[in-house]
């Protein structure tokens, strides 16, 4: 028996972004009242939503280091 099945998938909804949009300031240099126009370019860390506490990791991944290097030294002086 043979039952024929079809599954649509659903459209992807894209949301266009834009690029932070360069600022500009102008300062006076020197006495003669000349300006310098400098361009600068804000660069944010993209907002993942990851709020893990590396420290915590860290300090697990070195309390079973030191774990190790304890048990592997008593195990050799004991043999």
């Amino acid at each position: 028996m043979y039952v024929e099945t079809s599954v649509k998938a659903p459209t992807p909804t894209v949301t266009p972004t834009t690029p932070a949009k360069p600022t500009t300031s102008t300062k006076p240099v020197g006495n003669k009242g000349t300006t310098t126009t400098t361009t600068t370019t804000k660069k944010e860390a993209p907002k993942t939503g990851d709020t893990m506490n590396v420290a915590l990791y860290a300090s697990l991944l070195l309390v079973s280091a030191l774990a190790t290097v304890v048990l592997t030294t008593k195990k050799r002086i004991t043999e």
